[in-house]
């Protein structure tokens, strides 16, 4: 009864996904037969997982979940929410090693306020739905920090002042947060029951794979970027792509100043795409359909208990 075939031409679909959009126009050309080949088995692959979901008693990825709006605007704002996470904890310490010129350790607690934002977010946005049984303008608002935190990230320069970088990332913490917690319990209360299961990890498979191709088309725009801002600011036979922070740390002031210029510009479009996308999120809040929640914990909720 395992969905041996499903599982595969899923794998099959993302691992293509991710290889063309992480791989083309960089290492190889869009129009390469390589490149040609993924996008060619991808596409064979989506329609020929969906027939034999249709058909397997024990499908990976039920469609009839499909059939649940809930489930589908939260995927689609829980990819959105993968997609600017994975793209702040991949670009944002690259940021504080070169312009910031401090170690990928500390680089890496410097994320931390990012981090306790999503903590902070999630938590609170339990709270409150524990409280009150209401949910749905949680990830409205939290979409609107989301953007405003992305947007304050688009102007991001060499000499930003760490009191205002870590308020950046808390913003745009704060905002992922209620997605994650938000999602996975309006999933839940919406799907029958014997549905939980597949559709917590289904929802969970969306954000991650909305990661995983954003963290790849963000790199190949930031590598093009990079290559055209460097050119002229790096020594002879350097590639931009690793040239990293020792290597900027050894150039004369000047040339070390331009770089992690170069840098940070290069990021700019990232985060505007980023902020961007998160409004495409935040006009999918705007369609949420709140149900009540079963058992909620509380004072004279229903099912409410101590």
């Amino acid at each position: 009864k395992i969905d041996y075939l499903g599982a595969v031409l899923l794998t099959t679909a993302l691992s293509s996904v991710v290889l063309f959009t992480s791989l083309g126009g960089r290492t190889y050309a869009w129009d390469s037969p390589f490149i040609l080949s993924l996008i060619a088995l991808a596409a064979l692959a989506v329609p020929a997982f969906l027939m034999v979901e249709r058909r397997a008693v024990e499908p990976i990825l039920p469609l009839a979940l499909f059939s649940h709006s809930t489930f589908i605007l939260f995927s689609g704002i829980g990819a959105i929410v993968g997609a600017s996470m994975f793209g702040a904890a991949t670009f944002l310490p690259l940021y504080l090693q070169v312009a910031k010129g401090i170690s990928p350790t500390d680089s890496g607690l410097q994320m931390l306020p990012m981090m306790l934002g999503v903590m902070a977010g999630s938590i609170g946005s339990g709270r409150i739905m524990a409280k009150t049984g209401h949910y749905r303008r949680l990830p409205f608002f939290g979409m609107i920090v989301l953007v405003t935190g992305l947007s304050t990230l688009t102007q991001l320069q060499p000499d930003t002042p760490r009191w205002m970088l870590i308020g950046m990332m808390a913003l745009v913490g704060l905002g992922m947060g209620p997605t994650m917690s938000v999602g996975t319990t309006a999933i839940q209360n919406a799907v029958p029951r014997e549905m939980l299961g597949v559709a917590t990890s289904g929802f969970t498979l969306f954000r991650q794979v909305g990661g995983s191709i954003g963290i790849a088309l963000f790199g190949a725009l930031f590598s093009s970027q990079l290559g055209a801002k460097l050119a002229g600011h790096l020594p002879p036979g350097a590639e931009p792509g690793a040239f990293g922070a020792a290597q900027v740390a050894a150039l004369p002031p000047a040339a070390r100043t331009a770089v992690a210029t170069a840098f940070t510009e290069a990021m700019h479009p990232i985060f505007a795409i980023a902020a961007a996308l998160a409004a495409v999120a935040f006009v999918l809040t705007l369609f949420i359909v709140e149900k009540p929640l079963e058992h909620r914990v509380g004072h004279g909720g229903p099912g409410g208990g101590h």
